[in-house]
């Protein structure tokens, strides 16, 4: 089909539109398929959770501790970060010893080699 009008164009986009979305759908449906099969053989997942509300996770686990520092607005100590990262659904790694020494010791680098991080009797805040 040649595109002769502004009409036409716009709803060939919108097709496109709409075909991509319904490929998408079905690739997150069988990938969570395939990972549900591999972990009822005993395997993990490779693909780490995605978000409930579709937000995409900060690249590093650094990023991702600090914005759940920006996002809490209140003193927070790394168990309480743990338990908020873990209401995100990004990802994380399965051992939940690893999770809390990968959240601690980014709570440690922004503290000590960053400064983005000041510790109080509360817990830990934003530097202002």
């Amino acid at each position: 089909m040649q595109i002769q009008s502004f009409e036409q164009a716009k709803i060939r986009l919108k097709e496109l539109s709409d075909g991509i979305k319904e490929m998408r759908d079905f690739l997150d449906m069988a990938d969570d398929a395939i990972s549900a099969v591999n972990t009822l053989k005993g395997g993990t997942s490779k693909r780490p959770a995605r978000p409930a509300n579709g937000e995409k996770a900060p690249a590093s686990m650094t990023d991702r501790v600090l914005q759940l520092f920006q996002e809490a607005n209140k003193p927070l100590m790394p168990k309480e970060a743990l338990t908020l990262y873990a209401t995100k659904g990004w990802p994380r790694p399965e051992d939940d010893r690893q999770f809390y020494l990968k959240i601690s010791g980014s709570v440690a680098y922004l503290t000590k080699r960053k400064g983005a991080l000041v510790k109080t009797p509360q817990g830990y805040v934003i530097k202002k």
